[in-house]
Parts: C-alpha cells; structure tokens; sequence
C-alpha cells in the first residue's frame, strides 16, 4: 500500500504542475498547445518499471568497436582550422583529403557522473538511444543560434536525459526549447517524461540501485526539480550534473586506453578527441590523402609516395633458401632511401640495414627467410598477429565489405612500418617518412585494397596501385566522446566552436592570393610577405596549431633566404592551403625554360612544351590545355589503361629550382597526350 500511495503522490504532483503551466505561456513560447493525457491511475507503473526503462542514450565505452592502436604514433602534417572548410548552415562540412582541427562546444551527457580527467583516453561511438534523434537535432539547430549559449544548449540536453517535460521548465529554457526544437519534438518529450519524485519513492529507487547508479539516478531527480525553478543558476545544476575527482574503479573499465586514440568513423574519416573539461573538446579529423604503394612480384613494397613526391623507396636482398613454410616471410633490405619530393633529394639512406615481415601471420611463431640480422623475431611475429586481430575487427565496421586482400594490404603495411620507423628513429627531420606509411595505411583502410596495374622498372617485374580516401562530409552532431572509465562522462560533439572556428574566411582568402602575388614578385615581394604571412595566421582562427605552421614557414624563410627553393615551398604550402579551405584553383605555372619537365612523384616524367613562345612571364609561361604533354619512362602502362600518374609536380628540365607548380592532373589518353583540357586534381 505505501508504494501505491507514493505513486499515487507522483501522479499527482504530475497533474498539479502541468495545471500550473497555462495557454498563455504555451502560446508565447510556441509550445505544443496539446498535451499528453495522463493515464489513469490504474495503469501508473510500478516502480521496477520507472527504474528499468531504457535510458534516454545509451551510447557507453561498449559501442566504441573503432579504435586503431596501430595510428598512436600517427601525427598529420599541418591540420587546417575546421571553419576554414566550406560548410553548411547546421554545420555540416564539406572536407577535402588532409587534417583538420577544432575546438569543439562539448556537452555531458551523463549527468550525475565524473568530469573528465588529464591525460585520459576518450574513444568515437554513434550516439544512439530513443532520444538520440532529438539531442542530434537539437545540436545540430544550435549552430544556427549561437545567441543562445552553451549553458542553456546544456541544460536542455541535462533536461532531456533527466526526462523533464518541457512545459514544465523554466521561462529562458522554454524559450531556447521553442527555438531548438520542432512543435513534434517537444509533444514526444512530453509524453516520456517524469515527475520529481517523492522522497519515499526515490529512496526506495535508491535502495535498490549500485553506488554509479544512484547518484546518476539522483542527480536526474534533482536536476528535473531545478530546471523548472526561476531562481536556479546553471551553477548550481552543474554542482549536481558534474562530480569532480577520480569515479571509483568499475568493471569494464578501459584504465589502459592513452590520450588521443584515433577511431575509424563510418563516413570514410579517422577522428581523436581530447577534452578539457566536458565543455570543451579538441578534434583531430584525417580524411585519408593520396598515395601510391608499387610492389615487387613477391608483393613487397618497394615504393611508397605521397601526390607531393615525398616517398620511401627499397629495395631487397635476394631471398635466403628456408626450410620454412611459414606464410609469414622475412626480408632484408638491400637499401632503404627516404626522398623529399620537392627536390628529388635523398635525406636518409640505409644500405644492407633494417628488416621487415610480410604475409599472413600462422599459427606458431616461424618466420620463412629468417636470418641473423632480423633482430626481435619474436616480439615482431607477436605484435602481427595482436595486429591482425586488430584489423579484423575494425574492418567488420566498415559500411562496404572487405575481403582478405584488404586485411593482407594493411598487414603488409604495418610490416612496412615497423621496419622504416626503426630506420628512422627519433630523428625529428624523418618523422614524416613513417608517417607517410600510416597515412597510406588509412587510405588503403578507406578504399579498400588498391586495383594494381603491371609495371616494369629496370627491368624487374612490379605492381603500382593508387590509394585514397576522397572528399567526405563532417558532421560531429552524431558523434560521441566515450570514455575509458564507465565512471566519466560521455561527451557529445557539436558544430559550435569554444575558439579557432570564427574564421574570415574571406579575408583569408584573400590574403592567401596576396602572399601568392608576393611570391611571383620574388625579391620585389619580400617586404610585403612577412607582413600577409602575419595576417594569415589570424586569419587562421587564431588556430594556435595552424598559427606554429604559418610561423615554421616564417622561420624557414629566416633561415633558408628568399630564394627560389625556399620560396617554392612556401608556395607549395599556401597552395595546399588555398585548395583545401575551397579559395579557387592553385596557381600553377610552368618554370622558364620551354621545353619544361615535369616528374610524376612515384617515378618517370612528363616533358611539355608549349604550343607557342609569346607566354613569357616573370615565373614562367602559363600552361594550356592546348600544351603538348607526352609521358616518358613512367613506371606503370598506358595504353588502353588508366593512368595512376594523375598527380605530377613540375621540375626544370635544367635542375634549378625557380618553379612553381603544385600538383596538375592529365587525362592521359594512349599515345601518352592528355585529352581535352588540362585537369586540376584536388
């Protein structure tokens, strides 16, 4: 009898409080004039059933199926601001292939939890639950509202996940409801909502509940009760809403997870967070770049290069007879060179130094081709196979299918890895190489193994094969930062940026073409460019990531001299730059000499000459697409096939490095002459 009455109490209290909530206020804040009628007293729940009912989310560290320990050490070279990106009123951006940063307006969406604390590990998963669709909405309109502040976007969420009704919020919040939520919407919350309960019910609701559960339990009573008082502060929600201090150990918990893991997304992008707080989170995206992976007829990688011309290129000792029949093979390597696209420069270079594994991992620990010099057998052999089941899982999440060519590629990959971060060491000057392979790694991972078209080089038999990511859109409103520990909170992502997103991006753009023209003006251009590249980095929303970029280059230029090399890659960067934000086309020209050449990154060249001698510039003739381009030495077929050799960069036939191309794409048709007009590649 006495739960029947503590019931009854709550009906009640329900019935009390929707009769204090008149037309007038409805009307005013465009609420829904119907509300939901209560039902009789003999259908009112018991209370195993208010406790067992499905949470509003249910988004936890158990959905996060994503993660790739492989890409720790995978930093991206210079991630661009997010709001530099072209974007859709509700926040919906339109990226290119290459990283970009933001720091997002974050919200807690477990209430009665721990704040996040330093240096812990948070995971991607979809937000899901029977109110995901409504909180995804609601973060979505807010970009559309940045007058209503983040607190109030907050408390809305609280609210939501507390299951207040919304007539029954205070005034400010109904008005922010009215603004970020649709008449059908508020009409649903309306219906699924509690009362505050009584202090018999709640304490028997606790009695039955484990300590986490509990104060999430309490902490939404409360909130459902302060939300709908007027004199109540976000403060003191938050006190409620928020625990500070360590949450007490609970089983599932990811204590081992490190700050700043990546997570494949479904939408074809790779996403890290790192919160400071639950109101601010850092995001790194990656949509995967271009590469191309050329491979010997044993399936070795021999050649790994980036659309810039920066590549890893090795060769192999000849195979040792094994008695062996592991499918998992040793190889040694011959030499190993890391190359600076830019010119054609070796800057590191290995000889009979270094090893890699590659196939199928077996059963026991066997390596075919073993030797004396492959250091570390073991602990290699192991980490493959914790590999292996790493991929498998994390391809099994992918929209598309896979099939064992794509996990192979990706192993061979990781092998590849291991092996050239070993050369390279700590070395700060070759970080970039092993980062190469990560990010060809995730581009394989996105498309899927790469079609491969027969090539020869020197004569020895090979397979080149192209590999990206493409465009893809970004939309962090279904994303959700789950922590290793149950105890934390879980963070939703939205559009709206705590600071590096209120680019102009028009001025941005403008100034990117102004220190373009400063280039081409050479020596005559110094004075003026110091000054736009200062522009630019506040241009940059401020980005204190994008602005030590901005400043690298600054310092280069101190440091190298106003000369052709250094500004080339200079250019070479702002072209980067003006691509990705969607500025317009790169500028790119042809240096002076009228027969130019052009290399394709991944080997061979493209000569061009022009169709006529009156085009002379200061930097050189514009190409047309009238232009004669013809492919010589190439290492892959042309005829009948398409190209891989869609991204070249343009060096003087006489070495000098006066130039200024970037990256141009031909249609190549079969007698080696691009067909129609000259295409630019993004």
């Amino acid at each position: 009898m006495t739960s029947r009455r503590s019931l009854l109490l709550v009906s009640s209290t329900l019935l009390a409080l929707l009769a204090l909530v008149g037309n007038d206020s409805r009307a005013q804040f465009r609420l829904p004039k119907k509300l939901p009628k209560i039902p009789g007293l003999e259908k009112i729940p018991g209370l195993d059933k208010i406790l067992g009912k499905e949470p509003p989310l249910t988004t936890s560290i158990a959905d996060a199926l994503t993660e790739v320990a492989f890409l720790d050490n995978f930093t991206p070279d210079f991630p661009l601001p997010l709001g530099t990106a072209p974007h859709t009123s509700e926040g919906e951006y339109k990226l290119r292939p290459g990283a970009y940063r933001y720091s997002a307006q974050s919200y807690c969406l477990h209430a009665g939890t721990y704040a996040p604390g330093r240096g812990e590990g948070y995971l991607y998963a979809p937000l899901a639950g029977q109110r995901a669709p409504i909180i995804r909405n609601l973060l979505r309109r807010s970009v559309q509202h940045p007058e209503i502040h983040q607190h109030d976007v907050q408390l809305l969420i609280w609210s939501i996940l507390a299951r207040t009704k919304p007539t029954e919020m205070r005034a400010d919040l109904q008005r922010a409801a009215a603004q970020l939520l649709t008449p059908k919407e508020l009409f649903d919350l309306n219906g699924g909502a509690l009362g505050i309960l009584p202090d018999e019910v709640k304490q028997k609701a606790l009695a039955q509940l484990p300590e986490s559960a509990r104060k999430v339990f309490e902490a939404e009573n409360r909130i459902r009760e302060m939300v709908t008082r007027a004199n109540s502060t976000f403060d003191e929600v938050e006190r409620v809403a928020v625990l500070a201090g360590a949450p007490p150990a609970e089983a599932g918990d990811r204590t081992d997870l490190p700050r700043q893991r990546w997570s494949y997304h479904p939408d074809g992008y790779f996403v890290r967070f790192d919160p400071h707080g639950y109101p601010r989170t850092d995001v790194d995206v990656y949509v995967p770049e271009w590469f191309q992976i050329t491979r010997d007829d044993a399936g070795r990688i021999t050649r790994l290069s980036d659309e810039y011309g920066n590549r890893i290129e090795t060769t192999y000792a000849p195979a040792r007879k094994s008695s062996s029949a592991a499918s998992l093979r040793g190889s040694e390597f011959a030499s190993v060179r890391f190359i600076d696209g830019l010119n054609g420069k070796s800057v590191g270079k290995w000889d009979k130094s270094g090893w890699l594994l590659s196939g199928p991992p077996g059963q026991g620990i066997d390596v075919a081709g073993e030797t004396l010099r492959m250091t570390d057998v073991s602990s290699r052999v192991a980490l493959t196979k914790q590999r292996k089941a790493e991929f498998e899982k994390v391809l099994g999440k992918k929209k598309r299918g896979s099939d064992g060519a794509d996990l192979q590629q990706l192993l061979d990959l990781a092998g590849y890895y291991d092996a050239v971060s070993a050369l390279a060491g700590k070395d700060a000057k070759l970080a970039r190489y092993p980062n190469l392979v990560l990010g060809a790694w995730q581009a394989t991972f996105v498309q899927g193994a790469p079609p491969m078209s027969m090539a020869s080089a020197s004569g020895a038999s090979s397979t080149s094969g192209d590999v990206s990511g493409g465009n893809t859109d970004f939309d962090p409103s279904g994303n959700v930062a789950v922590p290793g520990q149950t105890g934390r909170q879980r963070l939703s992502q939205s559009s709206r940026c705590r600071e590096e997103c209120g680019c102009d991006r028009d001025g941005m753009c403008r100034d990117l073409n102004d220190a373009l023209n400063s280039i081409k003006r050479g020596a005559a251009g110094e004075p003026q460019l110091s000054q736009q590249l200062d522009k630019l980095k506040k241009d940059l929303c401020d980005s204190p990531s994008s602005a030590k970029d901005v400043q690298q280059m600054q310092d280069d230029l101190k440091m190298m001299g106003y000369g052709d090399y250094a500004l080339f890659r200079l250019k070479t960067a702002l072209n980067d730059l003006k691509m990705r934000s969607g500025c317009g086309a790169p500028e790119f020209e042809c240096p002076l000499t009228a027969n130019s050449t052009m290399m394709c990154p991944h080997g061979g060249r493209v000569v061009c000459t022009p169709a006529d001698a009156n085009r002379a510039m200061p930097n050189g003739p514009q190409l047309k697409a009238t232009d004669n381009c013809v492919v010589m030495g190439c290492p892959f077929m042309i005829n009948g096939q398409p190209s891989p050799c869609t991204r070249v960069q343009w060096i003087p036939s006489g070495g000098s490095l006066d130039l200024d191309c970037h990256s141009i794409g031909f249609v190549i048709g079969p007698n080696g002459v691009p067909q129609g007009p000259v295409l630019i590649v993004p």
